[in-house]
């Protein structure tokens, strides 16, 4: 019985020792907290911070979509036009107002002024009637797709 004692206050003991050190850890931790650093406190400082999201280009005037509609449109015609990608049409849809559509790239990439283009076919429902009507996308130096030549399919 003696030597399961001497175990049970052996391994009292290490816990004591083991707790006096985590408590002189946080103790002497607490004091770096306690004076702010000077930088923390102006307000002039330089961060690295993501700036916001870029401007939102808006849609032609012959596509006659709002902005949320726009927004649905403008994800499926950059999936569609990616020179990376696929080459397939793209459909998108806006539960909220009923409109739908599919973006079709036609025709090989190509460049002009230093961007990424591609021309495209895009049909959009939900109202009557439906729009068909073609147009050309060209990708910016900052990775935003915008819209151009936008007029009815075949004119």
């Amino acid at each position: 019985m003696g030597k399961v004692y001497s175990h049970v206050r052996q391994g009292a003991s290490h816990g004591l020792a083991r707790a006096a050190v985590l408590w002189l850890a946080l103790a002497v931790s607490g004091c770096a907290g306690v004076t702010p650093f000077a930088s923390l406190t102006q307000s002039d400082d330089v961060t690295g911070t993501i700036p916001s999201a870029a401007p939102a280009i808006s849609a032609p005037a012959q596509m006659a979509l709002s902005p949320d509609d726009w927004a649905y449109a403008q994800g499926a015609l950059a999936r569609a036009l990616d020179p990376q990608g696929a080459a397939v049409a793209i459909t998108w849809n806006n539960p909220t107002s009923g409109l739908r559509g599919e973006i079709t790239p036609v025709g090989a990439v190509y460049v002009a002024e230093g961007q990424v283009c591609r021309a495209f076919l895009a049909e959009i429902a939900g109202q009557e009637p439906v729009r068909r009507l073609q147009g050309r996308g060209c990708r910016g130096a900052e990775g935003l797709w915008s819209v151009g030549d936008v007029r009815p399919f075949g004119t």
